[in-house]
């Protein structure tokens, strides 16, 4: 079903509206015309539905005598049930209850958000008690069984046997299922549709319930006026096209606006140095001056004391791909000074990993920072390649250097192809200088060249076109031009500007991850459409199939470590008084091999104690508070 279709009939929540008819307007309305009212009052899908249905109704009655008496009884029928719908819609609606697209009557329908999009049916003041699950509590302790009580957006009582009251908590059966801290997503490339709402169940849906955007150097903010479409194009290479364009010149308006939009998971984000420094100091290669250096560092300085967790380097992109040391060390130095974070992302390169990965190291235990590479990947490589990793950052990890890994643990990285290509090729502005023929073009084919046989060459790379998904090297051969040349024709403005590598790397992903400091991360792979298949496969195939790391060891990672390395304190644990950000999984259901459907086994995950997804349909009536009856306050 298209994109479109599925948006138009999904079950949105209404937001209480200053303008909607009155209980009783509404159900003559919808009593003369059955639907009008609701239509009206803003269930638009449902109450064109109940319109068609009457219009339809009405015209099978001229069919024949018969038909039309039994007709008219079922238009009486109708009449009656749309008007009374109506008055109970209304009355909720200016009350101030949310209201979805598809409620009846005092009933809030909810199907499957597996398809369906968030749950959103409870408020934040709802009392939830789940009975009986396996609680994992993200210490790494052993499971225990409890009851666990979440009030007022936290969690308040756990402990076996806590009384059921129905009428005074939505109570959820946690029998034969395990209870998790939410995950802690330190690297996702969410950002394209954090603005739009039918987006954002692609967290929740697979048990993520903090997201950290803002990374691999592109972030929307600060961008300054005048410089828009140049930033937002790098912005799309990386992260693909918003749905609706917006950037920000302020990293601290930024903030603002992501703490204002009501998203299913949490949202913290980073500073995308390749956006700060193209709007301070442009994108051209070189060390800048000392005034701009200092302005750059200021504007660490501002954005991470406004909020922002830490700042991100896209070392396969320009303009961070040609960062000098001493631009990268006064950088880092800044944001360790002010407690912030770093996290790097190296371009795909198997041969060149271990150096870039000193340079790295090296860096971190000289400035200080926090450090986190993100997204690891090394196509064509195995276990051998994964053990020098790990002897490498244990060296540094032994000499004092805070230094952490995140993978994907699927073999697919999006990449933008203006990483095929050197910096040297954009302008100051951000724009591809790149000529027509002659030398200089023949140095970026040949550069690109390069770059794409490290990365795999060209037939690990599908691009998405018009006509359907196709390999590089395919679309390269029916052109007729050799894959680089394809690659800078593209860039110039001749089709999609990122593509999906094919890295066939499971078994160095695997042996990173038997290390504790390597967590999960979904990076982009909202762009691969397997947005929601990362912490399901994890757990699913990496933990309980492969036996990599213990359930309980790999929640810790991903929810307690997780939160303290990003000083999130308030998440992260099942304890008392914490923040209610959970998940309860169906283990058995969880994807074990390639072929296993990839989205299973999460059942529900609540963020700040708000049900935000559920794979289970349900009519929720126990929700009205006690002063209502039927949706109509009571006293």
């Amino acid at each position: 079903m298209p994109e479109s279709v599925k948006q138009f009939f999904s079950n949105r929540g209404i937001p209480p509206r200053r303008r909607v008819m009155g209980p009783v307007v509404s159900a003559i309305v919808s009593f003369l015309l059955p639907g009008a009212a609701q239509a009206l009052n803003g269930q638009t899908v449902k109450g064109g539905s109940m319109l068609l249905a009457w219009f339809l109704m009405y015209s099978a009655a001229q069919l024949h005598p018969v038909v039309y008496n039994i007709v008219r009884i079922v238009q009486y029928i109708v009449m009656v049930v749309s008007s009374s719908d109506a008055y109970f819609i209304a009355s909720r609606m200016k009350l101030g209850e949310e209201v979805r697209a598809w409620s009846v009557l005092f009933f809030d329908i909810h199907a499957p958000t597996g398809a369906a999009g968030p749950a959103g049916r409870q408020s934040a003041g709802q009392r939830t008690l789940i009975t009986g699950a396996a609680v994992v509590d993200g210490t790494g302790a052993a499971p225990f069984r409890s009851d666990v009580l979440l009030e007022g957006g936290i969690i308040r009582l756990i402990r076996p046997g806590i009384p059921v009251k129905a009428k005074e908590y939505a109570v959820v059966d946690g029998t034969d299922r395990v209870l998790i801290p939410g995950f802690v997503n330190p690297c996702c490339c969410c950002e394209a549709g954090v603005f739009d709402p039918e987006e954002s169940v692609r967290a929740v849906r697979q048990g993520i319930t903090t997201e950290i955007p803002g990374q691999n150097g592109q972030s929307l903010a600060p961008i300054r006026s005048g410089a828009q479409k140049e930033a937002l194009e790098r912005f799309s290479a990386v992260h693909g096209r918003q749905g609706r364009e917006k950037s920000f010149d302020n990293t601290g308006l930024y903030l603002m606006e992501l703490e204002r939009l009501s998203y299913p998971a949490r949202l913290e984000s980073f500073i995308g140095y390749g956006t700060l420094r193209a709007t301070v100091a442009g994108c051209q290669a070189g060390l800048p001056d000392g005034q701009e250096l200092e302005q750059l560092c200021g504007r660490v300085r501002s954005g991470l004391n406004s909020g922002a967790k830490g700042i991100s380097f896209g070392l396969a992109y320009p303009p961070c791909s040609d960062l000098e040391d001493g631009e990268l060390e006064a950088v880092l130095r800044t944001a360790a000074q002010c407690g912030g974070r770093a996290a790097v992302q190296l371009f795909p390169d198997r041969e060149g990993l271990i150096p870039a990965l000193e340079r790295a190291g090296r860096l971190a235990l000289e400035t200080g920072v926090s450090l986190t590479v993100t997204n690891l990947h090394a196509p064509g490589a195995g276990r051998d390649l994964g053990e020098a990793v790990c002897r490498l950052w244990d060296g540094f990890r032994a000499r004092g250097a805070d230094v952490a890994l995140a993978v994907t643990g699927r073999c697919a990285q999006p990449l933008g192809l203006m990483a095929l290509t050197p910096g040297s090729l954009w302008t100051e502005l951000g724009e591809l200088l790149l000529p027509r023929e002659g030398p200089g073009r023949d140095e970026a084919a040949a550069e690109a060249a390069r770059r794409l046989a490290a990365a795999g060459g060209p037939a690990a790379l599908t691009l998405t076109l018009p006509e359907g998904e196709t390999t590089l090297e395919q679309e390269a051969a029916r052109r007729g031009c050799p894959p680089e040349e394809l690659v800078l024709s593209l860039l110039e403005g001749g089709g999609p500007v990122h593509a999906l590598l094919r890295t066939d790397d499971e078994e160095f992903m695997a042996r990173l991850l038997e290390e504790p400091y390597t967590a999960l991360c979904t990076d982009g792979l909202s762009l691969s459409g397997e947005d929601d298949h990362a912490v399901p496969w994890f757990l699913g195939h990496y933990v309980l199939e492969r036996g990599l790391l213990s359930l309980e060891e790999a929640v810790r990672r991903n929810t307690m470590a997780q939160a303290a390395r990003l000083g999130l304190w308030d998440r992260g644990l099942i304890r008392e008084g914490m923040t209610a950000d959970l998940a309860l999984l169906r283990p058995e259901q969880l994807p074990r091999r390639p072929g296993d459907s990839p989205a299973r086994g999460i059942s529900k995950v609540w963020t700040a104690g708000v049900l935000q997804y559920d794979t289970e349909a349900s009519a929720s009536l126990g929700d009205l508070p006690k002063t209502k009856m039927f949706g109509i306050r009571m006293s």
